[in-house]
């Protein structure tokens, strides 16, 4: 009789809601596998599992989420990896252009200010106007009066979110902007350029224009003659 109430009372514990389940020999449980939840085995018994064990688990998992996520946005940046100004870039020599040859964005300085622009304006000392990692100008682009400019070379420009104007460079004759697409001014003008010849401004208007440019287009007063 006696060991029937003892084997009873074994049955009983092995049980209950926080008891561990038994198994054959002298442990109570084997790699957690018989624990209840919240339990551990420890030692061949359930115990409660040891303070902070579950939240390193959490927050290592919250870590390594967070990280990913900021990276992945990042990568989607067009200017990434290049010299990006604010407000107007305004060149006056050769030297000025030279040292611009890392420029990949002209930024404005709030959204929707409109105060980007790249304006090369007035002046004898620049012989060539190249940015040759230039993706993108906030506002306007102007290239007018580079008395002694023979090119303007702009080989990955894209986007223009204002007006474009290329006018009165007397000596230019090579114009390169084969992937400007975008352009969101009012006006585009490639004008009074005596030495440029006329199919190569065609050439690049027709890219626009198939970008969904709807303003006004201007290219009158440049040669005639194509190579």
């Amino acid at each position: 009789m006696r060991t029937w109430l003892i084997a009873l009372v074994l049955v009983v514990l092995g049980a209950g809601g926080g008891a561990c389940a038994l198994l054959t020999g002298t442990a109570a449980c084997n790699g957690d596998q018989n624990c209840p939840d919240q339990l551990r085995c420890v030692d061949g018994v359930c115990a409660p599992a040891a303070e902070g064990e579950g939240e390193g688990e959490g927050e290592g998992e919250g870590e390594g989420e967070g990280e990913g996520e900021g990276e992945g946005e990042g990568e989607g940046d067009p200017c990434a990896g290049g010299t990006v100004l604010v407000g107007a870039v305004s060149p006056n020599t050769q030297a000025d252009v030279d040292a611009l040859a890392a420029l990949r964005c002209i930024r404005e300085s709030a959204p929707g200010l409109r105060d980007a622009e790249l304006s090369v304006k007035n002046t004898s000392a620049i012989t060539s106007v190249s940015f040759a990692q230039l993706l993108m100008v906030e506002g306007q682009l102007h290239v007018q009066a580079v008395d002694a400019a023979t090119t303007v070379d702009l080989p990955v420009l894209t986007t223009v979110l204002g007006d474009v104007k290329i006018k009165a460079n007397p000596l230019l004759t090579t114009l390169d902007a084969p992937a400007l697409s975008v352009v969101r001014g009012v006006s585009f003008a490639v004008t009074d350029n005596a030495a440029l010849p006329q199919c190569r401004v065609d050439a690049i208007v027709a890219g626009v224009l198939a970008g969904g440019f709807t303003g006004l287009v201007e290219t009158t007063g440049n040669s005639p003659t194509c190579p």
